[in-house]
C-alpha cells in the first residue's frame, strides 16, 4: 500500500513529527508492514507550489493521507490546502483519509457571538472561509477530527466525520520511570505564533509575567532555534531539543511538565508526566481528551460565560450567541488512558479496513 502523506515533516517541528509518526503507526497497525509512506519534501513543495505535487514522480498512489493538522482556521489558499487539492486532483482513484483534523483560530476570536456567520477584515466571511476549508474533505472516504470544536464545524458544513484522539498520542504511550525529579517548562515565543498576531497589549504583559516566574523555577526547553535565540538574548537558560526520543526520556523522568505547545503537552501526558497546557488558540481543544490540565486564564476570557450544560455549536448558533467559540467546555466524553492504546488503535483499524 503506497501512501502519500500531505503533511509538513521537519526535524524543526516536533508537533508535526508526532502527528506524522502517530499516523504511520495507526496505518501499520491496520495494514501491517506492507505500508509504504512516500517521501514528500514539504519545503520544496512550498517553493515549487505550482509543479511539485502535480508533477513529482511518486508512481502509483493508493492512499492520500492527512496526518493530523489544524486545517480549519487557515486560509483556503494556505500551502497545505493547495497541496491537498492538488493531490486529490492528481490521484482521483486513491482513497482519501484524514486523521486528526483540527483547527487554529486566533485567541481574540474566542467569544463565539455567532462566529460562524461573523465577518472580519482578515478572514472576510468566516462562514465562507470555514465552509471552503471543510469542503476540502467533502469527497474523503474517512475523516476523523481531533476535537469537539472542529467536529462541530464539520457537522455544520455537513461533512461526514467522527471525533477521536489526536494521532500524536500513537507515537508513544507508556510509563518507563517512577523516579521523577525535574519540573519542565516547554516554551514558545508568542511573537512566532500566527494565531497571536492580533493579541492586545495586555495579553502580552500577562504572558511575559507568567513565564518569567516559570523561567525562574522550571528547567526550560525550547523546540525551535528561533525560541532558543530569543531566550538567549533575554539571558534565560534553556535546552534546545527537537529529538523525539530524547524528549521522551525527559518527559518520562519529569515530575511535572508545563507547556505552551499542544502536542508537547499530549506527548508528556502520554509519558506519564503530570502536565499543564497554557491555551493560546483553539488548538488547545486537542488536549482536552488527555490527562492535561488546561489553563485559559493567560488569555483574556472575561467575556465568556461559564457553561453549566453540554453546549453544541448548532444549538449555540440557533440561540444567537452567548457561547464559547470552542464549543462546550464541559468534561469531554472521550478520555485517553495509556493502558487502552491497543483498543484505540483497533478503533482506527476497524474504520480503515472498512474502506480499503
Amino acid at each position: 500500500m503506497r501512501v502519500l502523506p500531505i503533511h509538513p515533516v521537519s526535524e524543526y517541528n516536533t508537533g508535526d513529527l508526532l502527528t506524522y509518526y502517530g499516523s504511520k503507526n495507526i496505518m501499520k497497525h491496520a495494514f501491517g508492514e506492507d505500508v509504504e509512506f512516500l517521501h514528500v519534501d514539504s519545503r520544496r513543495a512550498e517553493a515549487e507550489l505550482s509543479t511539485y505535487v502535480p508533477e513529482y514522480n511518486w508512481g502509483d498512489v493508493d492512499v492520500i493521507l492527512v496526518c493530523g493538522s489544524p486545517f480549519l482556521g487557515v486560509d483556503i489558499n494556505n500551502t497545505k490546502c493547495i497541496m491537498l487539492k492538488q493531490a486529490v486532483e492528481r490521484y482521483p482513484k486513491a482513497k482519501k483519509i484524514a486523521l486528526g483534523v483540527g483547527s487554529s483560530f486566533r485567541h481574540n476570536n474566542v467569544y463565539f457571538n455567532n462566529y460562524y456567520d461573523y465577518s472580519d477584515r482578515n478572514a472576510g466571511s468566516n462562514q465562507k472561509a470555514i465552509q471552503n476549508t471543510c469542503e476540502l474533505f467533502d469527497d474523503f472516504d474517512l475523516v476523523i477530527s481531533r476535537d469537539s470544536f472542529t467536529q462541530g464545524l464539520l457537522d455544520l458544513a455537513k461533512i461526514k466525520s467522527e471525533m477521536y484522539f489526536d494521532t500524536s498520542a500513537f507515537y508513544y504511550s507508556g510509563i518507563d520511570n517512577k523516579d521523577r525529579s525535574e519540573d519542565l517548562f516547554i516554551y514558545s515565543n508568542p511573537l512566532t505564533m500566527d494565531s497571536w498576531g492580533h493579541a492586545p497589549e495586555g495579553v502580552w504583559r500577562i504572558y511575559n509575567e507568567v513565564f518569567a516566574d516559570l523561567f525562574s523555577r522550571y528547567n526550560t526547553i525550547v523546540i525551535t532555534s528561533q525560541d532558543k535565540g530569543y531566550l538567549d538574548r533575554l539571558g534565560v537558560k534553556s535546552l534546545f531539543c527537537t529529538d523525539l526520543e530524547y524528549l521522551k526520556y525527559l518527559y518520562s523522568n519529569a515530575r511535572s511538565v508545563t507547556s505552551v505547545k499542544v502536542h508537547q503537552a499530549i506527548f508528556a501526558s502520554c509519558c506519564g508526566a503530570p502536565t499543564t497546557l497554557f491555551a493560546t488558540d483553539s488548538r488547545f481543544m486537542t488536549a482536552r481528551n488527555f490527562n492535561v490540565v488546561i489553563q485559559t486564564e493567560i488569555i483574556d476570557l472575561k467575556d465568556i460565560p461559564q457553561h453549566k450544560t453540554d453546549y453544541r455549536l448548532e444549538s449555540i448558533r440557533k440561540q444567537g450567541g452567548e457561547g464559547d467559540l470552542f464549543g462546550d467546555l464541559t468534561p469531554p466524553k472521550l478520555w485517553f488512558e495509556i493502558d487502552k492504546v491497543p483498543e484505540y488503535l483497533d478503533w482506527f483499524k476497524e474504520r480503515l479496513v472498512s474502506i480499503i
